[in-house]
């Protein structure tokens, strides 16, 4: 009896395991955002590691992971890597492949996953602001394991991370673009201020 229960568990395995093969290899998965504000405050922020958790929707999953970044940023071959006790993070290093004006291409690699995942970012200025597409590649190989969580579990999950992410961006540039509306007002203001000081003068002489 023993017997038949023990060859049914490794019959179900099996299919499931041949089932995984059913489902695409690869994953595509990008999501889209309007940022209000300029191109060159949001490629700022893209293409600059150092920037990441500030708008990262993964920055406060565990606030105990460290970072380490390579001196050069917004260059291609910066780096950031991580490491994390949290499941949840993990282990990882992202390395800037291509800096572009209207295209930013990065490599992820996570510890235990067996290749880098090409990801990025795709900016082009539209009416009201900066558009932004954050995309990722995936390749599962033969893994069916890995098939049926991308079929079943991860595209779900990092849209929605995603989402999360593009709106944290935006609240950063928001203040960034206000910040340097105030900067500039108090600019006008001073100039203005010496202008009228100057007319005050030659009227007086």
């Amino acid at each position: 009896m023993l017997k038949k229960i023990l060859f049914g568990l490794l019959a179900v395995i099996v299919l499931a395991a041949l089932g995984g093969f059913l489902y695409p290899s690869k994953l595509h998965i990008e999501k889209s955002m309007m940022i209000h504000g300029n191109h060159d405050v949001v490629q700022a922020q893209l293409v600059n590691f150092k920037n990441f958790n500030s708008w990262s929707p993964w920055a406060k999953l565990d606030p105990e992971t460290k970072y380490e970044y390579s001196d050069q940023q917004g260059v291609e071959g910066a780096t950031m890597s991580w490491s994390s006790e949290d499941s949840h993070v993990g282990s990882g290093k992202m390395v800037l492949t291509k800096v572009g004006d209207n295209e930013i291409l990065y490599e992820t690699s996570f510890e235990g996953w067996s290749a880098a995942s090409p990801c990025g970012y795709k900016i082009a200025e539209v009416d009201g602001g900066t558009e932004v597409v954050w995309f990722m590649d995936m390749d599962f190989g033969l893994n069916p394991i890995y098939r049926y969580m991308g079929a079943f579990m991860m595209e779900e999950a990092i849209l929605k991370d995603y989402e999360q992410g593009l709106v944290n961006l935006n609240a950063v540039v928001e203040k960034k673009m206000e910040a340097e509306m105030k900067m500039l007002e108090a600019e006008l203001a001073d100039v203005s201020s010496s202008e009228d000081a100057e007319v005050v003068e030659e009227s007086v002489n």
